[in-house]
């Protein structure tokens, strides 16, 4: 915003001297409205597709245009050649420039899933999560009311499955159902499918394990950022490698709702569910996911965002999730649950911040009060029964003090605050932490992490971003270096024996298969001492 208002201001300005001008000097100001249609042609295709873009091109040309072929009338047909041969050019390199410069923002950063769409059937769309080591969840629309169900078996041919209780599909509810079966087996792979009316779906049936209790070992991805309607690869990778959970950390689309608007809300979750790349993802893993700003309203959202209430309602009703901070209707969207002896602790950073540089000391929070009293309990809990963080977020942490920035760094002393809460709890030495938001993979070992008062020690943090986004890079320094760009994702490997340690490996991915970097780390883990 602090680049394109003032460019956008200086571009009007232009086109208001040259519409002035003109008059005077008609070929030289019907030029200079030309170029000013080009210019805001070419920024506009960085929000908006192409054809805006080029109408708004046309839209502002036309009186140079009109001037232009006044000015003709007393002119050689050489001069009219030479003009008529700019403008062409010129207007070629808008297309072809707004084509290019939309696709770089908002296009794809690597190739296409090999995900097949599947044929039609009774669900439009089913996603896997809320899974514990006893139950696990399904949430699905289907295309006809009726009394649906979730059938689970861990056998692929479905013998003896267990049954969920049946939910009613209705125009009410949108047709979209949350179904929870119960009595599972820990560390178990469960074969899923949606029950409609009495139809069993099997073209749009999954897979989930449950999260295993005691010591194990296991895998987890983490990633954000993806563009709405992406199809990437990258889907197809997180998919091929097989984790216990997906951890999604924000922006699973960008369609930078600022309104109040349910519908708009859940068309951009809908076109998000049904890439195939995405859906495949989707069913074959248990997905745990918080938002970010662009998809839970417009960009650097906060508590303030006129789209808080529908996100809230949207996500409460269309996404899987664990038991919530609150029964808050819109309340954060913070949750954790627990693999084995590591406690996964995934907080929302948006919905609850202060406004950026509105407010400092005690009052200024990335969580909200709620939210951090919550974060102090997951900490206390998992210290008591001897287990190590995992903690999940959207936002970036490492960065020098910037008051009014996006990131922890624009939050200098909830940041503070929070690290303080930490130490308090003695976790700086059992917790790890995976953030998105930042376009890129990143990886520190602990040495620029630490914000607490007392600087009691830094905890291992890996950023794991873009699924389909440009690259970018923000905060730092990472011990470990920065790997912007888009087909990225990062995993959590968690290899526990059950003595008095367990190590994690912190790793960066691409698309196609390359380890970007990659570092592990011995955490304690038991009982914590009296």
């Amino acid at each position: 915003t602090a680049i394109a208002t003032p460019t956008w201001m200086a571009i009007y300005g232009c086109l208001a001297v040259a519409a002035v001008a003109v008059y005077r000097w008609e070929l030289g100001g019907s030029i200079a409205l030309a170029i000013c249609a080009g210019l805001l042609g070419l920024l506009s295709s960085i929000q908006y597709p192409s054809w805006i873009a080029l109408a708004l091109v046309v839209v502002f040309a036309v009186p140079a245009f009109l001037h232009w072929l006044a000015w003709q009338r007393e002119h050689h047909v050489h001069h009219l050649l030479a003009v008529m041969a700019w403008t062409t050019l010129s207007i070629a390199v808008v297309v072809l420039g707004a084509g290019q410069v939309q696709a770089h923002y908002f296009g794809p950063t690597h190739p296409e899933s090999q995900a097949e769409d599947p044929v039609e059937s009774p669900t439009v769309w089913a996603w896997a999560g809320s899974t514990t080591s006893r139950s696990a969840g399904v949430v699905t629309r289907v295309r006809k009311n009726g009394p649906v169900r979730l059938l689970v078996s861990d056998s692929e041919d479905m013998e003896d499955p267990v049954f969920s209780i049946a939910r009613a599909a209705t125009e009410e509810n949108g047709r979209v159902v949350r179904l929870t079966v119960e009595g599972l087996r820990p560390d178990t792979r469960y074969h899923w499918a949606v029950e409609v009316d009495g139809r069993v779906d099997w073209v749009r049936s999954g897979t989930l394990r449950t999260m295993p209790e005691g010591p194990a070992s296991f895998k987890l991805v983490a990633a954000a950022c993806a563009r709405s309607g992406s199809n990437g690869a990258v889907f197809d990778a997180i998919r091929d490698a097989d984790p216990l959970v997906y951890l999604q950390l924000g922006d699973i689309h960008y369609a930078n709702i600022g309104v109040d608007d349910r519908g708009r809300f859940e068309a951009a979750l809908e076109q998000v569910l049904t890439q195939p790349g995405q859906a495949a993802l989707y069913r074959s893993t248990s997905t745990a996911y918080v938002w970010d700003d662009h998809d839970y309203a417009s960009n650097d959202g906060d508590a303030t965002s006129p789209s808080r209430p529908a996100a809230s309602d949207v996500y409460r009703s269309w996404v899987p999730h664990h038991p919530l901070v609150s029964a808050d209707p819109q309340g954060p969207i913070g949750q954790s649950f627990v693999a084995g002896r590591v406690r996964i602790v995934m907080t929302d950073s948006r919905s609850h911040r202060s406004p950026p540089g509105s407010t400092v000391g005690a009052a200024q929070t990335m969580l909200g009060p709620a939210q951090e009293d919550w974060f102090a309990g997951q900490l206390a809990e998992a210290r008591e029964e001897g287990q190590v963080v995992l903690w999940a977020g959207s936002s970036p942490w490492i960065g020098r003090t910037a008051e009014g920035g996006d990131s922890w760094a624009g939050y200098p002393d909830a940041r503070n605050r929070v690290a303080d809460l930490i130490v308090e709890a003695q976790m700086e030495d059992r917790l790890v932490m995976v953030a998105g938001d930042a376009h890129m993979v990143a990886l520190d070992d602990g040495s620029h992490t630490d914000y607490s008062t007392s600087q009691a020690g830094g905890f291992p943090l890996l950023q794991a971003a873009a699924l389909d986004r440009p690259g970018s890079v923000k905060g730092g320094p990472y011990s470990g270096g920065t790997y912007p760009g888009g087909g990225r994702y990062g995993e959590v490997i968690v290899n526990d024996e059950g003595g008095e340690t367990l190590d994690v490996s912190l790793r960066g991915r691409t698309w196609d298969g390359d380890t970007l970097v990659v570092e592990t780390f011995t955490l304690p883990v038991g009982a914590a001492a009296p």
